[in-house]
């Protein structure tokens, strides 16, 4: 879902792949494979770059909250867990 926001918020496969440090083919692929799996089209794609379809900007709107809940979770369960326990193990 992050790597599809990513891609809605530049407009560009390219320039999203840029920001998350990866190729534009495996991103494109990741895109594909989400449209496949939810059997839509998430994207129009033109030479000048990628904009959301009516069904694409469905899933932005859900994707974005779930993303923030997720990252929310995770904080709270690291605060949560903020003792650290340390275990030794030896090999023998």
């Amino acid at each position: 879902m992050k790597n599809f926001i990513t891609i809605a918020e530049n407009g560009s496969i390219c320039k999203a792949a840029k920001e998350l440090h990866m190729s534009q083919p495996p991103l494109s692929k990741q895109i594909k494979l989400l449209e496949d799996e939810l059997n839509v089209q998430l994207f129009d794609r033109s030479t000048r770059g990628v904009e959301l379809t009516n069904e694409g900007r469905l899933l932005y709107t859900h994707a974005t909250s779930l993303v923030a809940y997720n990252d929310l979770i995770m904080r709270e369960l690291m605060d949560a867990g903020s003792e650290t326990i340390r275990l030794g193990m030896i090999t023998s």
